[in-house]
């Protein structure tokens, strides 16, 4: 572990709400080869990050992970895998419920949705077997990348 993180996790304060919560977990890490134990802290800003996460969502059309993956990072102090897979959960469940509402509504052609479900379903296995065994470091990286890219993307976009 690197003294930045060490020194991170020292100077979170103690977060009675995500006691009362039961926030805090632990993971088997196969990159480190260690089970990797972290608390929670800041939850109040967690929930405001997300509410406005939400609001981004709705009126740009991009996902809330953009801002909730680096406030559980950095602001929450929940390690890097652990935040992505909690924003791959809430992306399930929101999609799910969205599908569910559309497809009812008859708004969802199953021959072009199925194509694509089964793309990305494979796709998430895919990302989550090869997550396991990178460095948060590297994951890290990977995410600024794509921040970068996506910004410069809507940028474009946004100037034509």
């Amino acid at each position: 572990m690197s003294k930045r993180k060490d020194s991170l996790k020292i100077s979170l304060p103690p977060d009675p709400l995500a006691d009362r919560l039961r926030l805090h977990g632990s993971f088997y890490d196969p990159a480190s080869r260690s089970e990797i134990s972290y608390r929670v802290a800041r939850t109040k800003l967690g929930f405001a990050a997300s509410y406005i996460a939400g609001i981004v969502s709705g009126l740009l059309g991009v996902g809330g992970g953009i801002i909730k993956v680096p406030v559980m990072n950095l602001a929450m102090g929940i390690p890097i895998k652990a935040c992505t897979a909690t924003s791959n959960f809430m992306i399930g469940v929101t999609a799910a419920t969205s599908a569910a509402v559309y497809l009812m509504r008859g708004e969802v052609q199953p021959f072009i949705a199925a194509p694509v479900a089964i793309g990305v379903l494979l796709g998430a296995k895919t990302g989550a077997r090869i997550m396991g065994h990178l460095k948060n470091d590297l994951i890290r990286w990977i995410f600024v990348a794509v921040l970068i890219l996506t910004s410069i993307q809507m940028l474009a976009k946004g100037l034509r």
